[in-house]
């Protein structure tokens, strides 16, 4: 009977073995979220440059690197007779900063539009939903109004993870949808494979590593666009909570496209940080 004891106490049975995603907005909570992405963009031609003018040859290879710094808070007060409370989000900061060829990173004030100071409010529903009622910003359009209207009501049904349930060392498999703009003003899309491994639960906290990979080839007029992309990382999640207190990821994109007797190739690293400061039952009212 002593070694059955110890046995229970080395191995719990009430140790959590899966988790289930649950994104939202919660009741009477506070968040903001930091996050930081940088992207290294390195840009080359190949094939027969003797056609191209020095001028057009001269630029390359160029190297360009932006960063983008956000912090927006969320913050929701309790829930009234009618079974509704008050949500109101507001971006504190979003600024982005550029180098090219190794100078000094500047922060880009043309051509870059920010959401700071970006207000929006809405509330949340007794079935669950989330009501739109506002978004205050000096570069808020009608058109873009409407995308924050998508996004906001939407909330965690936009993440691919949402209600998904993994166990224990098993994977989740979802995709990660990506935009190209080419310089005849259309876009290549295409959808980045992304798994989520559970690695462990430690005080309710959910460990995942994160791997990227995508292969593509599309034909457009000058021939075909080849596209090839991974990443890894690693990801936190509050099950208590249901939210991200963490994500650090590292994508590398190539892509060659081609433009008659000769070729552009980019190559894309990119780095994103987030991390959410939570706090739960300090809200007593949302103004």
């Amino acid at each position: 009977m002593k070694y059955i004891l110890l046995l229970l106490i080395s191995f719990p049975i009430f140790a959590q073995d899966q988790v289930h995603f649950s994104f939202g907005y919660k009741a009477n909570t506070k968040s903001t979220v930091e996050t930081e992405t940088v992207a290294d963009v390195e840009m080359s031609i190949q094939g027969d440059i003797d056609t191209l003018p020095e001028e057009v040859v001269g630029r390359f290879p160029v190297r360009v690197v932006s960063k983008n710094v956000k912090v927006q808070s969320a913050t929701t007060g309790e829930i009234s007779e009618d079974g509704k409370y008050p949500i109101e989000s507001y971006v504190l900061k979003d600024r982005n900063y550029y180098s090219v060829n190794g100078s000094e990173m500047i922060e880009k004030t043309s051509g870059a539009v920010s959401l700071e100071g970006l207000k929006i409010k809405g509330e949340g529903l007794p079935n669950g939903k989330i009501n739109f009622l506002s978004a205050e910003g000096a570069n808020v359009t009608e058109e873009l109004k409407e995308v924050i209207k998508k996004v906001f009501t939407q909330a965690g049904e936009l993440n691919d993870l949402n209600n998904k349930t993994v166990r224990l060392g098993e994977s989740i498999s979802v995709k990660l949808p990506m935009v190209i703009p080419m310089n005849s003003g259309d876009q290549v899309s295409f959808d980045m494979d992304m798994k989520y491994t559970l690695n462990r639960v430690d005080a309710d906290i959910a460990y995942f590593d994160i791997t990227y990979f995508a292969v593509m080839e599309f034909e457009v007029e000058s021939g075909y666009i080849n596209v090839k992309g991974s990443g890894y990382g690693t990801m936190l999640y509050d099950i208590e909570n249901t939210y991200m207190p963490e994500s650090d990821t590292v994508m590398t994109m190539e892509m060659l496209i081609p433009n008659g007797s000769y070729n552009f190739i980019t190559k894309t690293t990119s780095s994103t940080k987030m991390i959410t400061h939570f706090e739960s039952g300090v809200t007593k009212s949302v103004n």
